[in-house]
């Protein structure tokens, strides 16, 4: 794991992640922790869970949970696509359809890493949000905040998504990105 600060010595430094944080989590080849301060409320730690890709994140949030002796929050964000936004492709009543879709894949998701981790407590929040700012929201009481990067092996593998990029450089709380 490499670990890195939050913050940089330029113009932006209360703005922005410091372009050698930012450098080292979007291309190091394992995971990469950037570090603030712990909120003085921490109640959790939180997850950012894509039903796509689970791994690692979800083993790494676990373990990080099951160390600190934390509940775990698991953050799953959906949003409409372009076409259903605009109004043509999901009645409003479809809401609710939609997000317990959502909350069932979660669910059985989770379950499956539950069960490795008995004694981790877990709350699955399922919200209609940008999943950046459903997280950098989240991290505000939380102990540590773990995203996944959206590579999946070879050139694709070292690249970190752009969800990842915002909450390492806005989170409250410390910030792990598994690989």
């Amino acid at each position: 794991m490499v670990v890195v600060g939050s913050r940089g010595r330029g113009g932006f430094a209360a703005a922005v992640l410091g372009s050698v944080s930012q450098n080292v989590i979007r291309h190091a080849r394992g995971p990469v922790a950037v570090v603030r301060d712990v909120p003085e409320a921490a109640t959790a730690v939180v997850v950012g869970v894509d039903p796509a890709v689970p791994e690692p994140v979800l083993g790494t949030a676990f373990a990080a949970a099951a160390a600190r002796k934390l509940p775990l929050t698991v953050v799953h964000a959906w949003h409409f696509p372009p076409i259903a936004a605009s109004g043509l492709g999901v009645p409003i009543a479809g809401v609710d359809v939609i997000e317990s879709g959502h909350h069932n894949a979660i669910t059985g998701i989770v379950g499956n890493w539950s069960s490795k981790f008995p004694d981790v407590s877990v709350n699955i929040r399922v919200v209609l949000d940008h999943p950046a700012h459903a997280l950098i929201d989240a991290s505000v009481d939380s102990a540590l905040t773990v995203v996944g990067s959206r590579g999946r092996g070879g050139f694709t593998g070292l690249l970190l998504g752009s969800t990842s990029a915002a909450v390492a450089a806005h989170a409250h709380s410390p910030v792990l990105v598994a690989r």
